[in-house]
């Protein structure tokens, strides 16, 4: 499972990122398609599945991992106008 929301969290078009940008805005034309809801639903927002996977956990190692490796430096560091 680690390894399933690992894939879903780093791909460019999952249905995690669908029912972020549904939540939250980002993507202009952006259409939160039935199948990506209907997945979301029966996954990350059904808490016996979340705690019997332990999503949690690729979440946040996911997330560790990608501020540790220093990939995200350039563009939080890049100096601007503002």
């Amino acid at each position: 499972m680690n390894v399933v929301v690992r894939e879903l969290l780093q791909s460019g078009v999952s249905p995690i990122r669908d029912a972020v940008v549904a939540r939250y805005g980002g993507l202009e034309p952006f259409t939160y398609s039935n199948a990506s809801r209907a997945i979301f639903d029966r996954t990350f927002r059904n808490s016996e599945w979340y705690y019997e996977a332990s999503a949690h956990y690729p979440l946040t190692i996911s997330a560790w991992e990608a501020i540790r490796g220093g990939e995200l430096d350039a563009a939080y560091n890049q100096i601007g106008r503002d």
